[in-house]
């Protein structure tokens, strides 16, 4: 992928642009991945969540990660859309992970 910037905000766009170009069939199921991975953030957008994350504590928005964050974040972001695309091309990948979901809410989560 080549992108003028390697940003977080411009992967996310990127991401974002590629999953409309599909009619939103390429993250369907994306976001409800990460709540589960997370232990919370279920009225959260999905980039939130990985933010989430990769700091659990730290800035929850993008304009406020600090440059080590915010490469962090896009690693995390393709580490989290490869895990998840990998598993959803499985025979009911996404039905068998339900079981793996995260014990504990991460910490900055409140019930």
């Amino acid at each position: 992928m080549y992108l003028p910037r390697a940003d977080f905000t411009s992967v996310v766009a990127f991401v974002e642009g590629c999953n409309h170009g599909n009619a939103g069939a390429l993250l369907t199921g994306f976001r409800e991945w990460l709540v589960t991975r997370v232990g919370c953030g279920n009225n959260l957008v999905w980039w939130s969540l990985v933010l989430r994350l990769t700091e659990p504590e730290g800035p929850k928005s993008a304009r406020d990660m600090d440059p080590d964050t915010d490469a962090r974040a896009v690693e995390t972001l393709l580490q989290c859309l490869d895990d998840f695309l990998a598993l959803r091309q499985e025979h009911d990948g996404l039905l068998s992970s339900r079981g793996n979901r995260a014990e504990a809410a991460q910490p900055g989560c409140t019930a």
